[in-house]
């Protein structure tokens, strides 16, 4: 594993600015940085995780707009770095992520869920008991509640920024020349020399999948569960299952 300082100095390598100045080291940090998140976004399971705790363990920090009502009171709080859930267990039972329309259809009748727990991931903006705006937050909720039962949780994260110059990438090593070649693709191009940009960026991509497109999936999936048809529906559509 290479240090950050290291990989700046590859970087420079086959620059023309010995002194540092058109290219500055903290262009080439940044560069190296977002070569980083977008490793991670193009290959699953390049950085994992896990983390524990009880629902509702955050239930005294976050609050709705009205200062009062208590988001987090039955639920879990996602990790700030999180891409992707992997797999998550409440009492030892594995939970099912389903979309909204699904989960709400279950939360608003008295049908039983044909699985041990569902969940949803949503997004709100919180806000401290003096209904003061704390930022932006995501929640896994479950259903049924799961107040105070322990929970392991396995997620895909972004990788840790590179800030120190003996900060370690944790990219295995084959992608740390992945990295060189991004930063220096757009170094090239800072320094005008536009074949050398796309000569430095083919090498970067060769190989790689494509990156995502739209919004990031955040929960595994897809995942849908449906009614039991009744006597009255027709044929064709009690015969679905999800």
């Amino acid at each position: 594993m290479r240090t950050l300082q290291e990989l700046i100095t590859e970087v420079y390598a086959v620059l023309r600015d010995e002194r540092r100045e058109f290219v500055t080291e903290p262009m080439v940090t940044a560069w190296l940085n977002e070569a980083q998140r977008d490793l991670a976004s193009r290959i699953p399971d390049l950085v994992t995780d896990e983390k524990t705790g009880t629902v509702g363990e955050d239930a005294t920090t976050y609050y709705a707009s009205d200062g009062i009502t208590d988001h987090a009171a039955d639920k879990i709080l996602v990790p700030s770095d999180l891409t992707m859930v992997k797999t998550l267990r409440i009492a030892e039972a594995t939970c099912r992520f389903v979309d909204d329309e699904v989960f709400d259809s279950y939360l608003e009748s008295v049908d039983t869920v044909p699985v041990a727990i569902i969940c949803r991931i949503f997004g709100v903006q919180v806000y401290t008991v003096a209904h003061a705006l704390q930022g932006y937050e995501r929640f896994i909720e479950p259903y049924s509640d799961q107040t105070s039962n322990d929970y392991i949780m396995r997620y895909i994260r972004r990788p840790v920024e590179l800030v120190d110059p003996n900060d370690v990438c944790e990219v295995p090593d084959f992608l740390e020349t992945k990295m060189v070649n991004y930063a220096r693709s757009h170094a090239k191009g800072q320094q005008g020399e536009d074949s050398q940009r796309d000569y430095y960026m083919a090498l970067y991509t060769e190989n790689l999948p494509s990156p995502p497109r739209g919004t990031s999936v955040t929960r595994p999936g897809p995942l849908t569960l449906a009614y039991e048809g009744g006597p009255f529906d027709y044929e064709y559509d009690a015969s679905h299952r999800g």
